[in-house]
């Protein structure tokens, strides 16, 4: 039983199936002591990173003393044992652990939830690789954590300084509500409404201003497009008519001069669109009228524009 466990142990290693082949080598181990299961134990304990276990198995097998009638077998896995874990020893990363500020010299220090032996703390020992959290608990109650990764064969030194946990509230107290903001009494007593949504709306109505005094500045260019194109049609004419051999040319201006009075449709209609809204937007939001300017809107046409004038 103890071959067929280990037999199956040489197959799970040879697979990277290590944790299975650690399990079966140590059934067979379990049922007959021999140097050969320490061997491949120690071997798999390496490959899942378990160093120190790994050394510690190792050191087994090497202390063991062999009777004179020993197997070949025993006595080669006894000498591969002493080569392996001299080779081991470069790779075992150290960590030394201070632990500094009030109630430092009586403080408990856990690796991974486990407590460490006092006589650990400040001296460099063997650890074995990967990612460690460490904790430090004052008797006093300052406590102090950190992560700390070891790569094979570092030498780490890490300190955990001690200090006071915040405090914590009663349970069942409410928290502080901030202090909310002064808010100034409008006139008649009233309770002046947030700014914040007044101030979106006065940028948004600018921008609506923006946006339709260039709509409406688009349109009066267009008109100007037109005029001009329409003036180099008719000036290709004469009272008699056209000449046929401008007629593709004049045709192309009337063409042009119909486009460019579409574009002023569409630039006035869009610009006094959003003028207006963008007026309106500043209007409703809030801002303070002078007294003495007059109130209302008022449009206006002139020669190749139009738009709205008023006071806000």
């Amino acid at each position: 039983m103890a071959r067929a466990a280990a037999a199956a142990g040489v197959d799970l290693l040879q697979q990277g199936r290590y944790a299975e082949a650690l399990d079966r080598f140590q059934r067979a181990e379990s049922l007959v002591h021999a140097p050969t299961h320490l061997l491949y134990i120690a071997r798999t304990q390496v490959k899942l990173g378990q160093l120190i276990e790994a050394s510690e198995t190792y050191l087994k097998v090497t202390r063991e003393v062999l009777p004179p009638d020993a197997p070949r077998a025993f006595v080669d896995a006894q000498a591969s044992a002493a080569q392996e874990a001299k080779e081991l020893d470069a790779r075992i990363p150290t960590l030394l652990i201070r632990v500094e500020g009030n109630g430092a010299s009586d403080a408990t220090v856990t690796m991974d939830g486990t407590p460490l032996p006092a006589a650990m703390i400040g001296i460099a020992a063997p650890i074995n690789p990967g990612t460690h959290a460490l904790r430090a608990v004052g008797k006093d109650g300052t406590s102090a954590e950190l992560r700390v990764k070891l790569s094979p064969g570092s030498r780490e030194t890490v300190v955990l300084q001690l200090r006071a946990a915040e405090p914590t509230p009663a349970p069942g107290a409410a928290p502080a509500a901030a202090p909310a903001a002064a808010t100034s009494p409008a006139p008649g007593g009233e309770t002046a409404p947030p700014r914040s949504g007044l101030e979106l709306g006065k940028v948004l109505g600018w921008i609506g201003v923006g946006v339709g005094v260039a709509g409406l500045a688009v349109g009066t260019a267009f008109v100007a497009v037109n005029r001009t194109k329409r003036t180099d049609a008719d000036a290709m004419c004469s009272s008699t008519g056209c000449p046929l051999s401008s007629r593709t040319q004049i045709e192309s201006l009337d063409q042009q001069a119909d486009d460019a009075a579409t574009g002023a449709w569409v630039g006035y209609v869009a610009g006094g669109a959003l003028l207006a809204t963008g007026l309106v937007l500043l209007f409703t939001s809030g801002e303070a009228k002078k007294k003495d300017a007059p109130s209302g809107l008022h449009p206006w046409i002139g020669a190749g524009a139009a738009g709205v004038a008023g006071e806000f």
